[in-house]
């Protein structure tokens, strides 16, 4: 659980140069380094700093299955945030959240329900660049995508090899 719900010194903001080898299972939120990345902006609104608030995830991999039911990802199973207040132009902070030369290689991520991809199940969070998914197959019913099943952010310079199965929403990269 990735989280940066507060300004607390245990609060883990970035995650660079580590992997993950071997297969991961699980039910929800199964990722094959994260489960789930979270922003709280209710609790983020409360403080009265104005900054800029970074988040990465740097040079990560994982290698081997992954497989859940729903928000299911090579990486990160869920990179998200709860819903933004109605007046979110006057927000006390900007969120700069990045998935930087990272990937998934040599396994499938398989999710029996919705929202999986090769890098990140649902992302509402990141710029992903310079990442790619090889060698396996991703699986799942609906919001399917080689790298993201759902995606808000941008996506830069990243590529998908293997094959990619669902029913409703299905992409090649998203």
């Amino acid at each position: 659980y990735l989280s940066a719900q507060s300004y607390s010194p245990y609060t883990i903001t970035s995650i660079s140069k580590s992997h993950s080898i071997g297969n991961v299972i699980g039910k929800n939120y199964v990722g094959g380094v994260i489960g789930q990345d979270y922003i709280n902006h209710t609790k983020l609104i409360s403080s009265d700093k104005s900054e800029t608030i970074t988040r990465n995830v740097l040079n990560i991999f994982s290698k081997g299955n992954v497989s859940g039911n729903v928000f299911v990802g090579g990486i990160i199973g869920a990179s998200q945030r709860n819903d933004l207040p109605k007046d979110s132009r006057n927000l006390p902070y900007t969120v700069v959240s990045t998935i930087d030369s990272s990937y998934h290689t040599d396994g499938n991520v398989v999710g029996k329900g919705n929202y999986v991809g090769g890098l990140v199940g649902f992302d509402s969070l990141n710029t992903i660049k310079n990442s790619f998914y090889e060698k396996g197959d991703i699986v799942g019913f609906s919001y399917v995508g080689g790298l993201t099943g759902f995606a808000l952010g941008l996506i830069d310079s990243s590529f998908v090899e293997g094959n990619i199965r669902g029913f409703d929403f299905v992409g090649g990269l998203v």
